[in-house]
């Protein structure tokens, strides 16, 4: 295309003999082309047959546009062609058109869109979703049932002719069965039919796509059939009503995010929480309240569905996938020496986590609990674009860790990192040490005081182990206790000070 040219307000492209409708003039908007708001788009534009209508063409063009006839020699419509239009009601399509593509009728008032038998390709089928298509009897390519549009493409095995590329339920309708003979639900097939709860599939179904049900949010009453050997990626993103769901013996593939990204932003709502897996299933299984995967030699958690606060993850796990903890309850996780893989925001949302115990490491990592939104920050140590590796052995960024220490001030948690720290010092530098130990030795009194006003006796405790409460320091602390008025905590800082150090003179006067 080598030339612009203009005719009755709108612009079109002219070459390789035909021409194009690109756009609407700016001077003289469809002057001409417009008559009592139907716009007839002209068949030929100077002796060439306007044969495609360009992306975006009539994108935004005016109130008074309230319906568009397309000509006969129009073989293909570019996507959003006609977006916009708030005034826009009708479309109507000529015998001739291939293709057609995505969401021409996006943002306007059109309901219904007849395709002629010539159509044979349509491009992001499911952004036709809010509106009925209606599919001409004869068309070779594509069909409908009034809710569902299908593509006739069958598969290679034979099993199956029909592929689900759309849905539209009119309002109300909360129920559909797919058609028998579909043995694949493109991408996107069901997105946003927010009324939908119960979907019905089909023996002989082999694939479901990437976002299949996605926005689905009432969808609660989902079987999947027997005949099932594919998940795509995120199938069930957003599908908050949909808790239960039963993995088949022949699914034996589930792409990133299959069944973790289902959840709304509500705190309470895991999404997908009670998994079950057909037991003669040679990939999938749930092992200690987790949904496992065997990707040959490699045993990857996907998805952990218990409610437990204390959670070892399964001795032989080699990789945690991405999200795999998403939301979760936990607040004191195990990871075995034998995971060498950690998926990006495995951890993300666990909002009650407090420590993380590394095998590998023998350490236990506190997770400081204030600001709540900086948990995300030592939690991005254990994913793979923050991890070390040695000897092909993954290892935490404790010196990401132990760099972040200075700029928290919750005594609580300081206290918890800085003696975790000294009492499992994997790859602790002498800078870091000496930092923790300066800080907890230079402020024993204030620290022991906020601890004992808090009733803390964990933290108390916690002191004790790392050694820095010691014969010669143990009186301060018992004095800080006493003053804050903690008659349990007096009385065990006591037993804890007779039982340590063997002191039995305790001299209270202030």
């Amino acid at each position: 295309m080598n030339e612009l040219r203009e005719q009755q307000g709108l612009l079109f492209q002219m070459g390789d003999g035909e021409a194009a409708l690109a756009g609407v003039s700016e001077t003289t908007p469809m002057a001409g082309a417009l008559e009592d708001g139907v716009l007839r788009i002209p068949a030929a534009v100077g002796g060439l047959p306007v044969r495609r209508i360009e992306e975006r063409a009539l994108w935004g063009a005016g109130e008074m546009l309230h319906a568009i006839i397309v000509p006969p020699g129009v073989r293909e419509i570019g996507d959003l062609a006609f977006i916009m239009n708030g005034g826009l009601a009708s479309v109507e399509l000529p015998e001739g058109l291939c293709v057609l593509g995505s969401g021409i009728v996006d943002l306007t008032l059109v309901e219904e869109l007849s395709l002629p038998s010539t159509v044979r390709e349509i491009k992001e089928p499911y952004t036709y979703n809010g509106i009925h298509l209606a599919v001409a009897a004869e068309n070779p390519f594509w069909k409908s049932d009034g809710r569902g549009l299908y593509q006739k493409k069958a598969d290679e095995a034979g099993t199956g002719s029909l592929v689900l590329r759309g849905l539209h339920l009119e309002a109300g309708v909360s129920v559909y069965q797919v058609k028998k003979g579909t043995w694949r639900i493109g991408p996107h097939a069901l997105d946003e039919n927010d009324d939908l709860q119960a979907l019905h599939l089909p023996d002989g179904l082999r694939e479901i796509g990437d976002f299949a049900f996605s926005g689905c949010d009432r969808l609660n009453d989902l079987k999947l059939p027997e005949s099932l050997e594919t998940l795509g990626e995120e199938p069930f993103h957003s599908c908050e009503s949909l808790h239960r769901l039963r993995l088949p013996r022949h699914l034996l593939h589930a792409g990133r995010h299959a069944f973790t990204d289902t959840f709304n932003w509500l705190r309470n709502n895991h999404g997908l929480c009670d998994l079950q897996v057909e037991e003669d299933n040679p990939v999938f299984y749930v092992e200690n309240g987790s949904l496992m995967e065997q990707r040959g030699k490699d045993t990857v958690l996907l998805k952990y569905l218990e409610t437990e606060s204390v959670y070892d993850i399964p001795a032989g796990t080699t990789s945690i996938d991405a999200l795999a903890f998403l939301r979760s309850d936990v607040t004191d996780l195990g990871i075995p020496s034998s995971v060498i893989h950690i998926g990006t925001d495995a951890f993300c949302g666990m909002e009650r986590i407090r420590i993380m115990r590394i095998e590998q490491d023998h350490t236990m990592l506190y997770i400081p609990q204030e600001p709540a939104f900086r948990k995300e920050e030592i939690l991005e140590g254990f994913y793979d674009r923050a991890q070390t590796f040695r000897d092909a052995v993954w290892h935490y960024d404790y010196e990401a860790y132990d760099a972040a220490f200075t700029s928290y001030y919750y005594t609580a948690d300081k206290v918890r990192m800085a003696c975790g720290r000294l009492l499992a010092p994997c790859d602790l530098s002498q800078e870091a040490e000496s930092i923790y130990l300066s800080w907890l030795t230079e402020h024993l009194d204030e620290i022991a005081r906020d601890l004992a006003g808090a009733g803390d006796r964990e933290g108390l405790q916690i002191l004790l182990q790392a050694g820095i409460v010691d014969a010669d320091t143990v009186d301060r602390v018992v004095e800080s206790v006493a003053r804050c008025g903690q008659p349990d905590l007096l009385s065990w800082i006591m037993e804890e000070k007779q039982e340590r150090f063997g002191v039995h003179e305790i001299d209270f006067s202030l």
